[in-house]
């Protein structure tokens, strides 16, 4: 079993509580899995490539949380798996396998980050400028958003199981879903 983690950890991470967690948790997957899917339609991208970035403060707050309730269980995996409806593991799964997919062949597209420079454009790659059309520039700032928002996305999509409320858990019971009985 995993060393709990330290008082004042736990303390910070119940400053959140289980409620707002949970919103922020599903309005930043939301929000994470619309922007990606716009990478996928016609005329893409049609969101700004700093969109993501900024959603992403959410994510590691949500993660933050969410490390220190599971470490601070005193159940093993299988019990925390048997007290969350299957559904919800078979989403996350689901989610968590079509985002590494998605976001390891952007990943395997990608030949920089795209630059422009005094209206030429350019990838970026690991600082050798690669001029290219605007096409492929686009088609750079398309994989980089995919990139940027599926990741995150599974954080939040944790941050949801983790933080689901005592009535969707099978076994009822605040210790699923909040370390200290102050959680609101």
């Amino acid at each position: 079993m995993a060393k709990p983690p330290p008082a004042s950890l736990t303390r910070l991470a119940n400053r959140l509580s289980r409620r707002t967690a949970l919103r922020i948790s599903v309005l930043g997957l939301t929000a994470e899995l619309l922007i990606a899917f716009t990478t996928i339609l016609p005329g893409a991208p049609l969101l700004p490539l700093s969109l993501p970035l900024l959603l992403f403060p959410g994510a590691l707050v949500v993660h933050f949380r969410s490390v220190v309730i599971l470490s601070a269980r005193k159940e093993t995996l299988r019990e925390l798996l048997r007290q969350v409806p299957w559904q919800a593991w078979a989403s996350f799964v689901g989610l968590f396998l079509a985002c590494w997919w998605m976001g390891a062949d952007s990943i395997t597209q990608s030949r920089g980050n795209p630059t422009g420079l005094h209206g030429h454009y350019f990838l970026n790659d690991h600082g050798t400028l690669i001029p290219v059309s605007h096409s492929e520039y686009l088609h750079a700032i398309v994989l980089s958003q995919r990139t940027f928002t599926l990741i995150p996305a599974v954080f939040y999509a944790l941050g949801v199981i983790v933080n689901l409320p005592p009535a969707f858990l099978r076994e009822s019971g605040n210790a699923a879903t909040q370390i200290a009985p102050s959680d609101r």
